[in-house]
């Protein structure tokens, strides 16, 4: 595997990327941390928690509105570059219209729009049959709430999909948010690892904004 890796990593720099970004299964762990024995420079990795939250505890915040999407236009790669600023988001998956329909059409993919004004606030991605937020982003940090909660009271309403309960990987980003919904954890961890290329920039696990379908 190590093997494979190098010849892939040898190939990836060829290219031109800096950084290789993995979730695998939690089991793969213990293998990759290993990988020094044979020559391969470490994988930087962490863990990550699940929790969930009951859809029949969920309501609409009346600041929000909650609709499927139909295009992820303009307004979407906005919402990036300002969510970048606010959080900060030191190195993640670009999130421009192009991934973001190639990643999410085949999810639950929900806006989140201001009810005043019709703003753009942020958007989720669920994936069907397991209920699991596959992505979620906001303009600032303090409206994933809105949008979390929105995206639970969406699903609740439409019980023809389901889904019985909203999952999260519980992320540094998403933890303040989860905790204010009332979300609990369950018995399962997330894997996340990364390496960068050549001592590339954005090689720390802390440093990355990372979405389970990432």
């Amino acid at each position: 595997m190590v093997g494979l890796f190098k010849t892939a990593a040898a190939a990836a720099r060829e290219r031109g990327f800096e950084i290789v970004y993995s979730l695998p299964e939690h089991a793969w762990l213990r293998i990759l941390r290993l990988a020094p024995r044979f020559g391969q420079t470490r994988f930087d990795s962490t863990t990550f928690g699940c929790s969930e939250l009951p859809l029949a505890a969920s309501s609409l915040p009346g600041t929000v509105e909650a609709r499927p999407v139909e295009r992820f236009g303009p307004e979407y790669e906005e919402l990036w570059e300002e969510a970048r600023e606010s959080f900060p988001i030191r190195c993640g998956v670009v999130r421009d219209g192009s991934w973001l329909t190639f990643r999410n059409s085949g999810r639950i993919a929900l806006e989140v729009r201001d009810a005043a004004d019709g703003s753009l606030v942020g958007y989720s991605a669920t994936k069907r049959g397991t209920g699991l937020l596959a992505d979620v982003l906001a303009r600032r940090p303090g409206r994933l709430t809105e949008v979390i909660a929105a995206t639970a009271a969406w699903l609740a309403a439409d019980e023809s999909r389901g889904i019985t309960h909203l999952k999260a990987m519980r992320t540094p980003a998403l933890e303040p948010a989860l905790r204010e919904l009332g979300f609990t954890p369950v018995d399962y961890r997330f894997a996340f690892t990364c390496n960068a290329l050549g001592g590339a920039p954005g090689g720390e696990p802390g440093s990355w904004y990372v979405m389970p379908g990432d």
